[in-house]
């Protein structure tokens, strides 16, 4: 019994079974068969269909090498055709929604199957993919039209497809190369064996819950539930995780910054000292870092998933964060100085000075007509460092709240979508208190109770800081965010500006039936050929790739006979072009022309010669590497005198057959 994709098994059936009867295969009948495998696969339940086939006439099993895959497909030939089976796999619901997503944050999603290409455009249309009347010319390709472009092309090709059918793993790994190269950031999913290439290539690598041992081990990270929405929930909490990073870093930098600018501004303008060592420790160890760990748990911004994917060379901190961490920090540090300034010049209980005064505070004691109404030891109070300090720790638990998300405004997201963060504040706010009102803490601190009406102006002074914070958000929405998305967009479109033209395959020999020249055996030995020397393994021939061989064989060949051998294929030799000039020597030229110009290669003095010592180390390392026994074996019908192989009477011995001996 054989089973199969159909456009593989109908090629090699000879009969078909018509109820009881077998009746041979016709080209009528394949191509009704085939048109009933494609509406199976477009058709509404968009099916995934089988093949079924048997041989009537099977070899015995001890005949069979069933340790070597290369021979089973000269087993799996005169196959009776039995039916079509069609599967039934919908895609999950909620994937349409996840796809959908996916766009909006700037993701490309892109399907690499092996079904067959009608079926996955099919499937492509239903999730979203495609849209239902598009034209998917230049954005679904086959396994088999992808290896006709060149390598220019097909790099191009990869910047807008969106789908890709009937792939080896060769395929794969070659697209994520590609994508790669133009600067993309690449996670692949996969579930076998065959995946495992790509998936260790991949920036990315998901292996599937239920895959195999190999994949997982391949894989960076491994998905549960098997389900492709979890991925795109898996990229909204990266973000929302760096996102928190960065507000984190901002809360604390800000924060840093102001109490900066607050011993700055009180040195420059020689005001009375408004925090001492003491104050700065309590509120960068206590009451800053309740909040700080609180903004870990920031849920994500509500337009996260409608952002474009960030540079990943990119900075944490870009100019425009820098500029907000300064513009708040700077706020910070005026408004604390600013506190205590104002309980030594308005507050009523205060001295009510001068400014000119407050900045020669120094010269009070020395004396003067300006200081003889003024009593020295109001320098003293413990008022303007507790107005200060009490402005210091309020500011920054607003500042905190600024800190809940990057760009959306608080009426948006407002506080209490992180009730850790409202936890933290009011443990905070606790501990300041504590230390206000609790009499022993006052000594420690240098600090005293404050007043209803100082709390109105510590309240009055914090407050603008979330008013600046909403202006720079309204700022970066509407017009940052907006900059970098059209620089995105520009971008995305340049990367992809063929996307409106499919890309124009090269024009090439009749390639397209190459594969029908030649059983699926030869094929084997050919592509085997072909791998032999293609030394680099990148799937095409060059000029390198004909050095290193004519020189694993000792023969020097020049730049001018390497350039004239490429250039009999008019465009990059990959397997396809490979077999399509051997299809043409084959069909264009006498096959033992093929062979003894094949020799000649080897016959350096022209002589028609070769050692036979020589011919034997190579039939035993290169190809199917014979052992001495079946070297031994070839050598008894071949003409060989005096130690050296007569290739040209080995030619005619093919062609004519070997002559009876009188």
């Amino acid at each position: 019994f054989v089973k199969g994709a159909p456009e593989s098994v109908v090629d090699r059936c000879t009969h078909v079974r018509v109820g009881t009867q077998k009746v041979p295969m016709t080209p009528q009948i394949r191509q009704e068969i085939m048109k009933l495998v494609h509406q199976y696969g477009t058709g509404r339940d968009t099916l995934r269909c089988l093949a079924l086939g048997c041989i009537d006439n099977p070899m015995k099993r001890e005949e069979m090498d069933l340790d070597d895959a290369r021979k089973f497909i000269t087993y799996e030939n005169n196959i009776t055709f039995v039916g079509v089976v069609g599967m039934l796999d919908p895609p999950r619901t909620e994937v349409i929604d996840a796809i959908q997503r996916c766009r909006d944050a700037g993701i490309r999603v892109i399907m690499i199957t092996g079904d067959n290409k009608n079926t996955a455009e099919a499937i492509c249309r239903r999730i979203g993919i495609f849209k239902e009347s598009q034209d998917t010319r230049g954005l679904a390709f086959s396994g088999r039209e992808f290896d006709d472009l060149s390598v220019e092309e097909q790099s191009e090709a990869c910047r807008h497809a969106k789908m890709f059918a009937r792939v080896d793993p060769a395929h794969k790994s070659r697209i994520v190369e590609y994508l790669q190269s133009h600067g993309e950031i690449t996670a692949m999913t996969g579930d076998g064996v065959n995946d495992a290439p790509a998936l260790k290539k991949a920036e990315i690598g998901i292996a599937m819950g239920s895959g195999t041992a190999v994949a997982k081990t391949a894989a960076e990270m491994v998905l549960a539930d098997d389900n492709f929405s979890s991925i795109v929930s898996a990229v909204e909490e990266g973000r929302a995780i760096y996102n928190n990073m960065k507000q984190f870093i901002r809360y604390l930098i800000s924060s840093n910054v102001g109490e900066v600018v607050c011993i700055f501004l009180t040195a420059a303008l020689g005001l009375p000292e408004s925090l001492i060592p003491v104050q700065l420790l309590w509120v960068n160890l206590v009451t800053d870092g309740l909040p700080a760990t609180a903004l870990g748990f920031n849920p994500p911004d509500l337009d996260i998933m409608e952002r474009p994917p960030r540079n990943p060379k990119e900075s944490l901190i870009t100019p425009w964060l820098f500029f907000r961490y300064m513009a708040i920090g700077t706020y910070v540090g005026a408004g604390t100085v600013g506190a205590s300034c104002w309980w030594y010049v308005s507050h009523q209980d205060g001295p009510l000075l001068t400014w000119t005064q407050l900045k020669h505070h120094f010269k009070c004691r020395g004396g003067g007509k300006e200081w003889e109404d003024i009593d020295c030891d109001v320098f003293d109070d413990p008022h303007p460092m507790t107005m200060a300090l009490s402005v210091l720790v309020t500011i920054e638990m607003l500042n905190s709240l600024n800190s809940l998300s990057e760009n959306q405004s608080l009426l948006k997201m407002p506080p209490w979508y992180n009730k850790y963060l409202l936890c933290a504040i009011g443990l905070s706010m606790s501990l300041h208190m504590m230390i206000l009102y609790v009499p022993m803490f006052n000594t420690v601190f240098q600090i005293c109770p404050l007043t209803f009406e100082e709390w109105v102006a510590v309240l009055k002074i914090s407050f603008p800081v979330v008013l600046l914070d909403e202006l720079l958000k309204f700022i970066a929405r509407n017009f940052i965010d907006i900059v970098f998305r059209i620089a995105f967009s520009l971008n995305y479109t340049m990367a992809s500006r063929a996307k409106a033209k499919p890309p124009k395959k090269r024009q090439q020999r009749a390639t397209s039936n190459i594969f029908a020249m030649f059983d699926q055996s030869q094929i084997q030995e050919y592509k085997e050929a072909f791998n032999i020397i293609d030394h680099d393994r990148d799937g095409f021939i060059s000029g390198d790739d004909l050095k290193d061989m004519f020189a694993s064989l000792g023969k020097v060949v020049t730049d001018i006979e390497v350039d004239g051998m490429i250039r009999e294929a008019p465009g990059d030799i990959n397997f396809t072009m490979f077999l399509t000039l051997f299809g043409e020597k084959l069909t264009g030229t006498d096959p033992e022309d093929v062979i003894k110009n094949a020799f000649m290669s080897l016959d350096e003095d022209g002589s028609g010669k070769i050692s036979d010592e020589r011919l034997r180390e190579l039939l035993m390392t290169i190809g199917d590497r014979y052992t001495d026994e079946e070297v031994d074996e070839l050598f008894k019908e071949a003409p060989i005198k005096d130690g050296l192989f007569d290739y040209q009477e080995f030619v005619k011995i093919l062609k004519y057959g070997k002559k009876d001996q009188d």
